[in-house]
């Protein structure tokens, strides 16, 4: 009966807090761009721009506490309501979003959280929720300096009785408005776009099989694939509105995870249609004003934090000299260069020289393997999960070439696509290049820069133009029947793993950590000994390494302010650096 009661819950919520978003986008979107089209999927996406804002600005007055993030929830959720008697949704193809929802909530429900949950996702989120902004953060927790605008998002979405376990249902509700615009936006692409869109689902079947394996990498990957399909889509029918859409996603994409700035190399293809662009009749003042709002809201918020833009992107912070709550370049750089080796195969070289007695810094493997990292990369066990992006391309060629070899070849229709030119193909290409040059993981943006690299390869060299829908279509189902098959297995094992409680399943059960109260110049800290951090403690939190290295706090204006202990933070970062590469974090 307790589970029965959990799954409506857990329904309940999935239910409300979906239309609470798509209600703050579907008016934010008219209110900001002049579109006459209807799109549940594109409104849902808008609506996480809106609530992003809204979240940070009023993070700078306010800790979010329970009773400003209900009333914000809800006054979506009325939106919402009155949104939906003003769309025709018969418009909208219900025999496909139906099933698409219920496998969303089948993505969504796990009691297994991501591995990061307790080291720095829910101390970040306890937080927001409990202080309001926080000069040196980083003094903290460096993890929580990142530019992990996602969370600032999740924040709001604190639910009574359930608390905190509802948060990490936000990254499959993004994921779903995603998949959802893309099958709205299908009836109406060429037939070469569409192979597109069936790339996508069949990669998110194959692959996002576990909404925590990917945390809130999943809604980065999909504004890159947005952004790819935006790109494409302009080609078909020159709609200076996709523009618009383009530049403010990629500036959200970048605040929430910096490696997304690749995609803004696709808008150098537009080159050419700059002058049109200006003088078109769209609002693109109003995307130049929400695109200033964001970068100087995120901005401000980055640098009271840890003193830099996008923490820990040496070029974007401040010395502490000029900043005195930042980290210092010294240990700045000692941070990026640990997320750099880490991206750059550091973990599989650790495991495969196990009994070697050496443990090798991230400088020291950097140094090393300055230009043969990818010997490491390739051993990685992310590796592998490439090659499924690159076994896709080669069934459908495979297909395509058979087509052809029968003389069955479906007619397509005509599309600037097919006839991208060179310079276009290139500009396609380089994200992807420099992403495996720079950082060659699957989940910082491979799966899109991999994927519509191929794609490009493909329309370019016309390799997949004779695959036929019946066929695409029949790949489709395949890879539906694998997503169940392998989600009801995961749900089954999880409900069964006495690792993990089921007492709140199809929602998470968190773990809390024994923690002192400690007092710093007349601040109470929780002070705990793991060094996994916190979870859902009570913000402000810390393990003992971090507090011994905090050396002043001030209050200045109700403001908290951090500074820290130079030798101390160094010392600190590498005891957490090789326990990371140890680990399955970095």
């Amino acid at each position: 009966m307790e589970l029965y009661i959990n799954i409506f819950i857990y329904i309940f919520l999935f239910t409300f807090f979906s239309l609470s978003i798509f209600g703050y986008g579907y008016y934010f979107k008219k209110t900001l761009i002049k579109d006459k089209g209807e799109s549940i999927g594109e409104d849902g996406l808008f609506g996480f721009i809106f609530l992003y804002l809204i979240s940070v600005i009023f993070h700078f007055f306010y800790s979010l506490n329970l009773y400003l993030t209900l009333s914000i929830l809800f006054f979506g959720f009325i939106l919402s309501l009155i949104a939906l008697k003003r769309i025709h949704l018969i418009d909208f193809p219900k025999k496909i979003l139906i099933p698409l929802i219920l496998l969303f909530l089948i993505l969504g429900a796990s009691n297994n959280p991501h591995d990061d949950v307790y080291l720095y996702q829910l101390p970040y989120i306890s937080y927001i929720q409990n202080e309001k902004l926080v000069f040196g953060l980083v003094n903290i927790n460096e993890f929580t300096a990142y530019s992990n605008s996602f969370y600032d998002i999740m924040s709001l979405f604190k639910f009574p009785l359930v608390k905190n376990q509802s948060v990490y249902l936000i990254p499959t509700i993004f994921f779903m408005f995603f998949c959802i615009l893309l099958i709205e936006k299908f009836n109406q692409s060429s037939k070469i776009l569409k192979i597109f869109i069936y790339s996508i689902l069949i990669l998110s079947l194959l692959k996002f099989t576990r909404s925590k394996e990917f945390g809130t990498d999943i809604p980065v990957i999909a504004l890159i694939f947005l952004t790819q399909f935006y790109v494409l889509k302009f080609f078909e029918n020159k709609d200076y509105n996709l523009l618009n859409k383009i530049i403010i996603f990629v500036t959200f994409s970048f605040f929430l995870k910096a490696y997304s700035v690749l995609a803004a190399l696709y808008l150098i293809v537009f080159y050419k249609n700059i002058k049109e662009f200006f003088q078109s009749t769209h609002k693109y003042l109003n995307t130049f004003i929400l695109v200033f709002i964001i970068i100087a809201v995120s901005s401000f918020k980055n640098i009271a934090h840890s003193g830099c833009v996008s923490y820990p992107i040496k070029i974007t912070c401040f010395d502490k000299n000029i900043v005195s709550w930042s980290n210092g370049h010294e240990i700045v750089d000692l941070r990026n260069k640990g997320l750099v080796a880490g991206s750059k195969g550091i973990k599989a070289y650790i495991r495969s020289n196990e009994r070697s007695e050496n443990i090798i810094s991230a400088e020291e493997y950097l140094k090393k393997f300055k230009y043969s990292y990818h010997l490491n990369v390739i051993k990685d066990p992310d590796f592998e999960r490439l090659l499924v992006v690159i076994s896709i391309f080669i069934i459908f060629i495979f297909i395509s070439l058979i087509n052809k070899y029968r003389k069955k070849n479906p007619e397509i229709e005509n599309s600037n696509l097919l006839e991208i030119n060179l310079f276009q193909f290139i500009i396609f290409i380089i994200p992807m290049i420099l992403w495996w040059i720079l950082i060659p993981i699957s989940k910082y943006g491979g799966y899109a820069y991999l994927l519509f690299g191929i794609f490009s390869f493909c329309i370019y060299f016309n390799l997949i133009k004779s695959i036929s829908f019946k066929q695409l279509n029949v790949i489709i189902v395949i890879c539906i029947i694998y997503f169940l098959g392998k989600s009801i297995n995961r749900i089954s094992n999880e409900y069964n793993d006495q690792e993990y409680s089921n007492q709140s399943y199809p929602l998470p059960t968190y773990r809390y950590q024994n923690f002192e109260m400690e007092r710093l110049n007349n601040k109470i800290f929780r002070v705990t000994e793991n060094l996994k951090r916190c979870g859902d403690i009570k913000f402000p939190c810390l393990e003992r390494p971090h507090f011994n290295a905090i050396k002043n706090v001030t209050n200045k204006n109700g403001y908290l302010f951090l500074e820290g202990i130079k030798e101390k933070q160094i010392e600190s970062i590498k005891i957490e650096q090789n326990w990371a590469y140890n680990t399955n974090n970095f």
